[in-house]
């Protein structure tokens, strides 16, 4: 039941340092579809300056990601938009 996440979370993990600090722009999904989440991730992870991802929950009615990084002992919480992959907010770091 939690291998995919599990999954997800180790593959984010082996991504290169390049690759975290990725900075495209958002790519809207197609048809109303939610972005992967492992680009998710990467979006949330820029936005809050790097770290490590510690915790994420999905606002079903939102549809819109909250990602908990930490990084130097400071946590930063990222709210992404599911849809168009846009930051739409910010807390901590």
């Amino acid at each position: 039941m939690f291998r995919p996440a599990l999954l997800a979370l180790a593959a984010l993990w082996a991504l290169p340092a390049a690759a975290q600090r990725d900075m495209r722009p958002p790519i809207e999904a197609a048809d109303g579809q939610m972005l992967p989440f492992p680009r998710i991730a990467q979006i949330a992870r820029a936005a809050a300056g790097g770290g490590s991802l510690i915790a994420s929950d999905f606002d079903e009615r939102e549809r819109v990601y909250q990602l908990k990084f930490i990084r130097d002992g400071v946590v930063t919480l990222v709210y992404v938009d599911a849809k168009t992959g846009r930051v739409v907010g910010l807390e901590g770091g």
